[in-house]
This record gives structure tokens, C-alpha cells and sequence, in this order.
């Protein structure tokens, strides 16, 4: 029996490894753009690459919290005045960072718990979402470390134990406000529970980091201002979450939401253990953390699958009771092998392809010598110089390119030219160079007449040097 758990155990933390490696080489880019124009480009404006006409409104708003971009801000420092490496690099970096942490907490939590080593070693999103740069994943991670730390001495840990969990809660909170929520789920956990002075100590330690936060705002913004009160007003008070994306959802959009986008029985899944959970243990600790934020953001009017991050490190306590109590009945025995199959079947596109496809192409610019003080041409429906709007500095600010749109009457094409449909990628074959592309030519080449030919998420992109 120990040998076999042994085994396990080691192909657990195999699997882990590798998944998180490859995901820090491969997914390259950002899930949404928050994650990279809100904590890398606020770096580049910070040390004095940009200017602020070109920064999101966030900037001017003074409404996101600088501890975030902070833990990112020594590598540019120190690249920009000695090591020179490029983005991508740094990047790459960054990512392996958000990996350890994330590694360092599973690490941790399975210590107490190993059973959940092998749902963390499978399930298929960790790998994709533990490299990403984001306030959700990070300021999860750090709450779920905060939570494992404070059940290791059990119910009476030292003060100064206490104080130090609260310190990484508060730093988990200023890095994404809505990790409060959570804070104050397991307040009133340890309430109910009659442990006041553990609170006290807890709260102490938030009330330093909630310190330290602001200190970090004041050296980002050049002055004292509440970023969290900011934050609450211009995205609630004012309105303006509601008018980017897809504006006002209805309450129940995340369980249509996280179905679809976990391609239906993982995310299917997910929701019945979420919802057993509470059910069923209704004054665990976990529910005391979880139903309060769920409920929150079922409320709030704009809605992104992202603001769920921070359950994410909690996803295998709430699989495995579900296993633990239906594991008697021969479905979810059948139901369990299809959906641990599932997840490892979707580990590899998870992991080996790009957050977002734009960034495949900023790599093909940056690496061609060519792609300096040019204009790139483009048939798109959005600028992918500038998308939204906004200015990837970070990735091609030095090189001087502008983008203009590619008038479908302008014959023969001359110039850099970046094409988003499988038939103009036929065309250019005539006459034109293929400089990169976002899938392998063969595909391209054989796409099937059956398919759309341009969508967000096919982003058939080619560039071409046309002469």
C-alpha cells in the first residue's frame, strides 16, 4: 500500500513538472488584458518608456494597486540598465515565478492533505492558469498559502504565527480586492468557532499589509490615495465595469460559463462539487469562504470567468468530497475515470499554446530584422498593434512599427503584411515570403472547407514580406 502511494505520488509531482514547465516555455501572453496592460505596460510607464496618453484609464484613475506590477518591477529594472533581454525572456521568467508559487502551495497544502496531490497533478487548467501574471491567480495562491499556514498549527497557533498569516492574507487582498471576501469568510469561520484573539491577530497582520499596500501606491503614483476605495468607485459607483466586454450579465452566467468554457463535463463537474459541498457541509471552512464570493459575483453586474480565479487552488478539496462521499455508487466510479481522462487529454493544448495568439506575432516582429520604423498592413477586424485601443509597448515599443489597415482593393501587395483568413494565406503564396505564421503551414494549407475561416479564438494569423 505505501509503495503504491509512493508511486503515485511521484507521477503526481512528475506530472505537475512537466505540465508547468511546458506552460511556462509555451503559454506565452495574457488571458485577458488586465493581466498584461495593467502590470507590465504600468512598469514601462513607471520606468519612464511611455507616456501617460497612451496608458489604460486605469492609470489616471489611480485605481490598481502597485504591489502587483511591483513583484514583476526588479527583473525590467534590471534588464533595462544591465542584462538586455527581451520580452519574451522576461516574460518567461516572470511566468516561471508565478509557477514556483504556485508549486510552493500545492506542495504545502498536499503535505496536510495528499490525497489532493493527483487531482492537482490532472486537472487541466492549473497549468495554464499557474503562469499567468494576473491579480486572481496570485492573489490566490497567496490566500490559499495564508490558509494552508494557519491550519498547520491547528487551533491555537501563536500570535505571531497568526499575524504573519494575516500579512500574506492582506497582501493576497491589496493584490486583488476581492480577496477580502474570502478573508472574511474564514473571519466569520474562526468567529463561530469562538477564536476572537486569533481574529485579532489576523486582522493585525491584514492591517500591515493593507500598510505596506499603500506605501507601494504612493511610490507607483507619486502620492497617497486610497486604491481600493478608487477601485469601488469608478467600476461600481460610476458604472464603467459594465460598459467593456460583454456589459451587464444576468446572475446565473457563470454556470453556462464555466460548463462552456471548461469544454462542458470538467466545468460540469466543478459546479455539482461546488454545489454538494455546500449542501453538505454547509459550516465547513470551505463554504464559509466560498458561498459569500460566489455569491458576490453572481450579483455584481459585469461578469468575467477570470473574477473565479482565487477558488481555483480549492478545486481538488471540493472534487475529492465529491468523490469521497458518492465513490460507493458504480456511476461515479465511470464518471471518474472519463472525467480524469478528460483533464489529461486537455493538459497538452492547455499548456503548449499561446494565452493569446497576438503575442506569436509580436514575436515574429521582434525577431525579424526587418520589422524596424515600418508599417505593418493589415486585414483584421481590430489593429493586433493596438488592440482595444491600447499600445503593446512592452513588446514592440522599440521597434517603431505603425499599422495601418490593408484596403482589400490594393493590388499587388507590397510591404509587411499580416493576413487573418485561410484564403488570403493562399493568395500571398503567389507571390509573397511567409515570415511566420500561428499554426503550421500544413494546416493552413489543408484548412477544411467546413470551418470559419477567422474567429477570436481561431486567429488564423500569417505575416507575410511582400515585394
Amino acid at each position: 500500500m505505501m509503495r503504491h502511494f509512493a508511486s503515485s505520488t511521484g507521477v503526481s509531482w512528475t506530472l505537475l513538472l512537466i505540465s508547468h514547465l511546458a506552460a511556462t516555455i509555451f503559454s506565452r501572453g495574457y488571458f485577458q488584458y488586465d493581466e498584461h496592460y495593467q502590470v507590465l505596460e504600468f512598469i514601462q510607464w513607471k520606468l519612464g518608456l511611455v507616456s501617460t496618453s497612451v496608458m489604460p484609464w486605469e492609470l489616471r484613475a489611480q485605481m490598481r494597486p502597485w504591489l502587483h506590477p511591483l513583484l514583476f518591477y526588479p527583473l525590467e529594472l534590471l534588464s533595462l540598465h544591465a542584462l538586455d533581454l527581451s520580452p519574451f525572456v522576461r516574460t518567461t521568467i516572470h511566468r516561471a515565478c508565478i509557477a514556483l508559487l504556485a508549486l510552493f502551495v500545492i506542495r504545502r497544502r498536499t503535505r496536510l492533505q495528499p490525497e489532493l496531490l493527483p487531482l492537482y497533478a490532472c486537472l487541466f487548467f492549473f497549468p495554464f492558469l499557474d503562469v499567468r501574471m494576473s491579480s486572481e491567480v496570485i492573489g490566490g495562491w497567496l490566500f490559499a498559502l495564508g490558509l494552508t499556514l494557519d491550519d498547520e498549527r491547528g487551533t491555537e497557533p501563536a500570535p505571531r504565527w497568526s499575524i504573519g498569516c494575516g500579512l500574506i492574507f492582506g497582501l493576497a487582498a491589496v493584490i486583488r480586492f476581492q480577496v477580502f471576501v474570502l478573508v472574511f469568510g474564514l473571519l466569520v469561520f474562526h468567529l463561530r468557532q469562538r477564536q476572537f484573539l486569533r481574529c485579532v491577530w489576523l486582522c493585525l497582520g491584514m492591517a500591515l499589509a493593507v500598510g505596506v499596500g499603500s506605501l507601494c501606491d504612493y511610490w507607483g503614483y507619486g502620492n497617497f490615495t486610497v486604491v481600493a476605495w478608487n477601485y469601488f468607485n469608478e467600476n461600481i459607483l460610476l458604472g464603467k465595469a459594465v460598459r467593456f466586454g460583454s456589459g451587464a450579465l444576468p446572475w446565473y452566467w457563470y454556470l453556462t460559463a464555466l460548463v462552456e468554457k471548461t469544454y462542458y463535463l470538467p466545468g460540469l463537474v466543478l459546479l455539482i462539487a461546488l454545489g454538494w459541498h455546500w449542501l453538505r457541509r454547509p459550516f465547513s471552512k470551505l463554504t464559509f469562504i466560498s458561498f459569500p464570493f460566489v455569491l458576490l459575483h453572481c450579483f455584481v453586474a459585469h461578469k468575467e470567468l477570470r473574477y473565479l480565479f482565487p477558488l481555483a487552488p480549492f478545486v481538488p478539496d471540493l472534487v475529492l468530497a465529491l468523490w469521497q462521499d458518492l465513490r460507493s455508487l458504480w456511476p461515479a466510479r465511470y464518471l471518474a475515470v472519463v472525467f480524469v481522462a478528460v483533464n489529461l487529454l486537455l493538459l497538452a493544448p492547455a499548456g503548449l499554446s499561446d494565452a493569446n495568439a497576438d503575442v506569436g506575432l509580436y514575436a515574429a516582429l521582434y525577431s525579424n530584422p526587418a520589422a524596424r520604423n515600418i508599417t505593418v498592413y493589415y486585414q483584421n477586424n481590430t489593429n493586433p498593434l493596438g488592440p482595444w485601443g491600447l499600445v503593446p509597448s512592452y513588446y514592440l515599443g522599440s521597434l517603431g512599427l505603425e499599422a495601418r489597415p490593408l484596403h482589400a482593393a490594393r493590388r499587388p501587395w507590397h510591404g509587411m503584411l499580416m493576413f487573418d483568413r485561410q484564403s488570403a494565406y493562399a493568395q500571398a503564396q503567389a507571390r509573397c515570403e511567409l515570415l511566420a505564421s500561428r499554426y503550421p503551414s500544413i494546416i493552413l494549407e489543408h484548412w477544411p472547407a467546413w470551418l470559419p475561416e477567422r474567429g477570436p479564438w481561431l486567429k488564423l494569423w500569417s505575416l507575410w514580406e511582400c515585394p
